[in-house]
């Protein structure tokens, strides 16, 4: 049994490494292993203020009644304390590392409600852009998709290895299968795609669907375009992917895999501003659901910057008279 406030991120502690496991366990990418997992957590956003701080802390101690609540919020109102400090004491939460590029608080702040949390929240001909970030073996790869009338951010595939203690191969023809699906089931505009490991697929779909697609990805090629190059587009483009979630322009449907790859991502700078990456370079933290999240963004950027009108849709209907 293990009873513990909320882990602090970036320690590898126990509480962290049960949790992260659970994670897993609720992404599908592994089973249950017998553990009862209950968390008490206060939403990402919940004040710290003396008048509704009694409230929450009553309800998040459960039946740990011996938990003096008057006392506790005496404690958070301690203007000399780390607040990240009293969330993770006395709401329960989870903060975000200090060099995590988006915190949980401001991913989950962007749920759009009545979401399903999976593919099903996009329709059959919703106008989209895609995003594509691909490895073969050690990295996970992912296709999002983003809708265009209201900005949800979907993803389409998450392909990560179960257990990184067994060799693994990305399953190429399923991926290659989902973007084709896409392209039959949505009305694709727009499609960037890292070009690193998937050089041949990608001038595949460039070619299968240069007709369909509004913008070219780079002066190179309709969908590929080169994260390893474009510094400069790609910094200034991860500020406004970023800036984006935290003001509430962009929505999540709540997808747990994308979720974990969210918060796996880390702040980094180079010379032209904000970067992003794993924590270290052989890290099991899998961040490939937010690079093809970004790109899906750049794709919608672009598409919006182009001036290009999306062709509107007109329903056909037949009358007979009498």
């Amino acid at each position: 049994m293990c009873i513990t406030n909320a882990y602090e991120p970036g320690e590898d502690s126990v509480a962290q490494r049960i949790r992260e496991e659970q994670e897993k366990v609720w992404a599908g990418l592994s089973k249950p292993s017998g553990w009862l997992y209950d968390s008490l957590e206060a939403h990402p956003q919940a004040p710290l203020s003396e008048e509704w701080a009694p409230f929450i802390v009553a309800q998040i101690r459960g039946d740990a009644v011996w938990l003096n609540v008057e006392d506790i919020v005496s404690e958070i109102q301690d203007g000399s304390k780390p607040v990240a400090g009293k969330r993770r004491m006395w709401f329960n939460q989870i903060v975000s590392a200090g060099d995590s590029l988006v915190t949980a608080a401001q991913w989950d702040g962007i749920l759009q409600s009545g979401c399903f949390g999976d593919k099903r929240d996009l329709k059959a001909g919703d106008a989209i852009v895609l995003g594509f970030d691909g490895a073969k073996t050690d990295d996970a790869t992912a296709l999002v998709a983003i809708r265009i009338s209201d900005n949800l951010i979907v993803p389409l595939g998450i392909w990560q290895n179960p257990d990184p203690s067994v060799a693994w191969h990305v399953p190429v023809e399923e991926v290659e299968s989902e973007v084709h699906l896409a392209f039959k089931m949505f009305k694709v505009h727009a499609f960037f795609a890292d070009t690193a490991y998937w050089e041949s697929q990608i001038d595949g779909w460039s070619d299968a669907y240069r007709e369909k697609l509004m913008i070219k990805a780079s002066a190179r090629s309709t969908v590929g375009f080169d994260m390893r190059g474009n510094k400069q587009k790609i910094s200034q483009t991860t500020e406004a992917f970023v800036a984006s979630i935290v003001d509430g322009r962009l929505k999540q449907n709540g997808h747990r895999l994308m979720r974990m790859h969210v918060l796996n991502t880390k702040r980094r700078t180079n010379t032209y501003g904000l970067w992003f990456g794993k924590e270290t370079s052989e890290s099991q933290r899998k961040i490939d659901g937010f690079a093809a999240g970004f790109l899906a963004y750049m794709a919608l950027v672009a598409l919006a910057e182009s001036g290009k009108k999306i062709p509107k849709e007109y329903s056909r209907r037949l009358y007979q008279f009498n």
